[in-house]
């Protein structure tokens, strides 16, 4: 419902200013002023993704943009983008772009060099 969709933007607001750190779905959901089952389940509804799921992708895209950048590690990218283990991040990163970050960055460099 319409209220419920504004209550989660609160919520959005807080996981989109604080991305690199450890948030809490207790915390989410309080900014939403909702317990944290009906927070998880209005999320799910609205987005399509858990609210973790939503946290990971967030992170993933800044760290693609990072990644660009070939002067950063990628150990460095991924402690910087709120991920505590590196493979862990280049499992995540896989997962969603379909690619390591490493080809990642091979794949964006060679675009941004014209070949």
């Amino acid at each position: 419902d319409r209220a419920a969709l504004l209550r989660l933007g609160a919520s959005l607001a807080l996981l989109e200013s604080r991305w690199q750190e450890k948030l809490s779905l207790a915390e989410l959901a309080r900014a939403a002023n909702m317990g944290q089952s009906s927070f998880q389940r209005a999320f799910r509804r609205a987005l399509d993704a858990s609210p973790i799921e939503y946290l990971i992708r967030f992170r993933v895209r800044k760290a693609a943009a990072l990644l660009a950048d070939p002067a950063r590690r990628v150990g460095e990218v991924a402690f910087g983008c709120g991920f505590d283990d590196s493979n862990y991040f280049s499992r995540q990163f896989r997962r969603v772009m379909g690619v390591s970050p490493r080809e990642y960055r091979v794949r964006a460099l060679a675009g941004r060099d014209g070949g």
